[in-house]
């Protein structure tokens, strides 16, 4: 019994391919041949006009998300920094402090008075088009406090480069249904606030 037992046993050894040995070279090779195809790829066949991989697209995006992020959660002081101001025209105004304590009471009126405020924001886009930046996401508002009445809008964003992306305005697709809180969030100034102490 033990001599069938060792026989077997060096059998078995004897058994063992080659391929085994090397096999976890072949897998580290594989994955390089992959990972430099995806390269490749990425380099080579997909346009250079693609905005996707644009530096530029990724830090309007991340401005944007940001400044909804701090409109959800109601960090008005933070959000303002993230604005650029304009008046009715378009043509800009210096932050003050009396134009941030403007903007933070036009956007909490929206949820004190007319009980609308954000809950979230999907489908951010960021794409660069005739030299401008489009950026278009989703918007889901609570509209008289009822979770069942929030609606989703295909909101267009208009940011400008000035020490960093800052939003100028949030309208709606079709600028004829902007809504009070749209308007509220936007940087733009109807009548610049008395009292401009910077």
């Amino acid at each position: 019994m033990s001599k069938r037992k060792s026989t077997s046993a060096r059998s078995k050894k004897k058994r063992v391919s080659p391929f085994r040995k090397y096999l976890p070279y072949m897998i580290g090779v594989a994955a390089l041949l992959t990972v430099s195809l995806i390269v490749t790829g990425v380099v080579f066949f997909i346009p250079r006009d693609n905005t996707f991989f644009s530096s530029e697209c990724l830090s309007v995006r991340v401005a944007v998300s940001g400044f909804l992020k701090d409109i959800a959660a109601e960090r008005y002081d933070r959000a303002f920094e993230a604005l650029y101001c304009t008046d009715a025209d378009g043509s800009p105004v210096e932050p003050s402090s009396a134009l941030r304590q403007a903007w933070i009471e036009r956007v909490s009126e929206q949820k004190k008075e007319n009980n609308t405020y954000l809950l979230r924001y999907s489908d951010l886009s960021v794409r660069k088009q005739d030299g401008k930046m489009i950026v278009t996401v989703k918007l889901s508002v609570l509209r008289d406090g009822y979770a069942d009445a929030f609606y989703n809008n295909g909101n267009v964003f208009t940011v400008v480069y000035s020490d960093g992306w800052k939003i100028a305005s949030v309208s709606d697709e079709i600028p004829s249904l902007q809504t009070e809180l749209e308007r509220a969030i936007s940087g733009v100034f109807h009548t610049e606030p008395a009292g401009d102490d910077a």
